[in-house]
């Protein structure tokens, strides 16, 4: 039960969250806004990854899905760190 929910945060609400913290700033969404904003962004991300990997000629499989979401998920708090590590610096 504990691995189905695990899953159910990495695939479906995560990468979507840290994408909505990039693309909207902070006072900008109420809660409940953000949490479907991020649903729906993670919705459409996982087909996209599907899609590009197809391209690519990587076989689609639990774990390369897995990995990639991983990796999308880590770039997308990469990019929030240095974006948000830019604007600390600009009000000092």
């Amino acid at each position: 039960m504990e691995i189905l929910i695990l899953i159910y945060i990495l695939y479906l609400f995560l990468p979507g969250f840290i994408l909505s913290l990039i693309l909207f700033e902070k006072n900008t969404l109420d809660p409940f806004e953000r949490i479907i904003f991020s649903y729906a962004f993670s919705l459409t991300i996982l087909p996209c990854i599907a899609f590009y990997a197809n391209l690519l000629g990587i076989p689609i499989t639990a774990k390369s899905v897995s990995l990639q979401v991983l990796i999308i998920t880590l770039v997308f708090i990469s990019i929030f760190i240095i974006q948000k590590g830019g604007k600390t610096h600009e009000k000092t």
